[in-house]
């Protein structure tokens, strides 16, 4: 988006969209970004407080895409049926060459599986191999560009599995509570 201005408006609200190995999107239409604006600035943070919200296992060796979208608050729906909603922005998502010429699109951000498969052997070092059943995590920061910025957490948890006399120890990666900060020039 070119114009600034029309993020800092109250009439809309940001949403989160992911999708895996160029699989189909997954929508959280459902929840928005909890917003704050900083004093005397146009600045907007967006945030998921809380991974109960998001929470999407992954793998080392996937793709991941991640995009926040602007729609119209839900008392100025798009269309009152989220369905419908959903089929008018994959249809534009689909005919697009350049997601962030959209206008609904405010930031996409693609994470290749070098970059993945970086942040889960940062991850792996952090549990230092020991079977610990707390979660490990890194928030992740983009600097899209000056006006946009993008983070996700990843996170690892092992558990460990008996089954009759073998005992494995299982990895699970996973992302959660994105966040955005858009500031205007």
């Amino acid at each position: 988006m070119n114009t600034y201005n029309i993020l800092l408006q109250n009439d809309c609200s940001f949403y989160f969209m992911h999708r895996i190995n160029k699989y189909e999107w997954k929508f959280l239409l459902e929840r928005q970004f909890l917003i704050n604006t900083q004093d005397n600035t146009d600045t907007i943070i967006g945030q998921f407080i809380t991974s109960n919200w998001l929470k999407c296992l992954i793998n080392p060796t996937d793709i991941i895409e991640v995009m926040v979208i602007r729609l119209p608050k839900r008392t100025n729906k798009i269309h009152p049926d989220n369905i419908i909603t959903k089929e008018m922005i994959l249809y534009n998502l689909v005919h697009s060459n350049d997601y962030d010429e959209l206008d609904f699109v405010v930031m996409y951000n693609k994470y290749n599986t070098d970059n993945v498969g970086e942040i889960c052997n940062n991850l792996n070092t952090k549990l230092n191999l020991q079977l610990d059943t707390d979660n490990k995590s890194i928030n992740d920061t983009i600097k899209i560009n000056d006006h946009k910025e993008f983070g996700i957490t990843f996170g690892c948890n092992m558990n460990k599995e008996s089954n009759n006399l073998i005992e494995v120890i299982k990895k699970q990666y996973y992302i959660t509570c994105p966040n955005f900060v858009l500031k205007q020039n």
